[in-house]
């Protein structure tokens, strides 16, 4: 019986937004692909913070002795299981520039979403502005956090535009290219590729938890009852 080939998933030749990243993010982001980090930084203060804030209440009022240290471990293996074990599983790496914008924003969007419940863990506001300046000092980001704009839908001319700079600095931000790396360059491996997205997960909570056991807690504001 002659041999198979049986062909792998297509090339992606624009990105597209992933379904955790809001549409609003998305737009600003494509509009404004220089800042990147600050557009993600602010939106994920916006729309998870609460999301940390009452994982972090449900897990105290489960386990009220566990070291807040402890919790904030506990939601990086949290955010891990999530990556890895929810949406499309992805089993080819970044061959276009188009595939790595997709894949790596969204996974900063979960690296932030890792940051505020680290913050939320070890007593820090996940709700609060200055979060979204925390993470830009965690990404090793240099700049402030820009205003919110009112940016259109892309056209597929802005998206071919933006896409192959956009890659690279994603790239960066993430820790999925080195920060030298001066032009997106094709991975060809194949498999479990989420995995090497989770490694990333480990050395962003290590400096979340440095920087906010060196920052005076404060409390956090109560879940609304019902």
């Amino acid at each position: 019986m002659p041999h198979v080939e049986h062909p792998g998933p297509p090339f992606r030749e624009l990105p597209e937004r992933p379904a955790p990243l809001p549409p609003a993010a998305w737009r600003q982001i494509i509009a404004e692909p220089d800042a990147v980090a600050g557009h993600l930084a602010r939106a994920a203060v916006a729309e998870a913070g609460v999301v940390a804030r009452d994982w972090v209440a449900g897990e105290r009022a489960k386990y009220p002795a566990a070291p807040p240290v402890t919790m904030a471990y506990g939601a990086q293996t949290h955010l891990r299981h999530q990556l890895l074990y929810t949406g499309p599983v992805r089993v080819r790496s970044a061959l276009t520039p188009a595939d790595a914008v997709t894949a790596w924003s969204e996974l900063a969007w979960y690296q932030a979403v890792l940051v505020l419940h680290v913050a939320a863990a070890l007593g820090a506001d996940p709700q609060d502005p200055g979060r979204a300046r925390d993470l830009l000092t965690l990404w090793r980001v240099r700049g402030t956090v820009p205003s919110e704009v009112d940016a259109p839908a892309p056209t597929e001319d802005r998206l071919r535009e933006v896409t192959p700079g956009l890659a690279v600095t994603l790239g960066r931000l993430t820790g999925r290219r080195r920060k030298d790396v001066a032009e997106f360059v094709p991975d060809p491996s194949w498999g479990y590729v989420a995995n090497d997205d989770a490694r990333t997960l480990r050395p962003l909570a290590n400096r979340a938890v440095r920087l906010y056991r060196a920052a005076p807690s404060q409390p956090l504001p109560s879940s609304p009852g019902p």
